[in-house]
């Protein structure tokens, strides 16, 4: 549950990036639609990577043969 919320997290914090780009963009008086393909010309690589992350942790989480009673059952 904590790793479905930590990558819940991960996918707003990106989101939030990308608008404040997106802002920033048209605050220095781009058009809408100029500053969002600016700010995603910037913003892609991390986005991306942040994504390739997330799939790759989220997809070992897959090969644990544990239960996730396991995992609960050893905390104090």
């Amino acid at each position: 549950m904590l790793g479905l919320v930590l990558a819940i997290g991960l996918v707003v914090d990106d989101a939030i990036v990308v608008v404040e780009g997106v802002q920033r963009h048209i605050e220095e008086g781009l058009a809408p639609k100029d500053a969002a393909l600016k700010a995603m010309k910037e913003l892609s690589g991390p986005v991306v990577g942040i994504a390739l992350v997330l799939a790759s942790v989220l997809s070992l989480r897959r090969s644990f043969r544990a239960s996730r009673g396991d995992f609960t059952n050893n905390s104090p």
